[in-house]
């Protein structure tokens, strides 16, 4: 885990798993065998074992967003596909509320039984998607634009790393903060075992008024 000055002169975050997870890391649905979310061989490791319920977006491991505008990216490195089951990044007002809140965002990569595919969905609903994406190593990205407190989400995805893809933008009625984002696994109906390893998260400054 490291900080790096940026050129706007806000750091950036990375975190490439090579380490315990440490502050400003939060868990939330770790405890016990059950669940487990820990660093392994460069990778952040989620399991959830069949028949434990994951299906509140736990276990989860979250941080509060440090600036805005920033670029929040990680790479999903495996997903074991199994039916009903989710990894993905999370983004809301509150780390810990376990999908409570209506502005508790999460951008999805799912098999739902039947395909594999990419949603945005939160409290409120499906938002955008589900989508026929199958490929595996994915990146994910969420541009946070406005006040500090959040004003504008606009989410990415990529097969490549490079590459992007825009895939939904959520403009909020209302600003809403202070904001977490972060991972999370989940499964749901016959909870069939899900496992998923993350490469690297990092938080990266972004010049909302552009050059000039």
């Amino acid at each position: 885990m490291t900080f790096i000055p940026g050129a706007s002169g806000f750091p950036v975050f990375t975190d490439n798993f090579n380490a315990a997870l440490v502050d400003p890391w939060l868990t939330l649905g770790t405890s016990g065998s059950d669940k487990t979310a820990a660093p392994a061989g460069g990778r952040l490791v989620f399991e959830g074992k069949a028949g434990q319920d994951c299906s509140d977006y736990r276990p989860r491991v979250t941080m509060p967003l440090p600036f805005m505008p920033c670029d929040i990216e990680a790479k999903l490195y495996s997903f074991n596909k199994g039916p009903r089951t989710m990894s993905g990044l999370y983004i809301g007002p509150d780390g810990q509320a376990g999908g409570a809140s209506v502005h508790d965002v999460f951008f999805d990569q799912v098999n739902d039984a039947s395909d594999d595919v990419i949603r945005t969905e939160g409290n409120g609903g499906l938002y955008a998607g589900p989508t026929i994406q199958a490929t595996v190593p994915k990146w994910f990205k969420i541009r946070c634009m406005g006040s500090h407190l959040g004003a504008l989400w606009i989410f990415y995805y990529s097969t490549n790393g490079t590459s992007w893809t825009s895939f939904y933008t959520r403009t909020l009625a209302t600003a809403i903060g202070p904001l977490c984002v972060g991972l999370f696994i989940a499964n749901w109906y016959n909870q069939p075992v899900v496992q998923a390893e993350w490469e690297y998260f990092t938080i990266n400054p972004v010049n909302q008024l552009g050059p000039g």
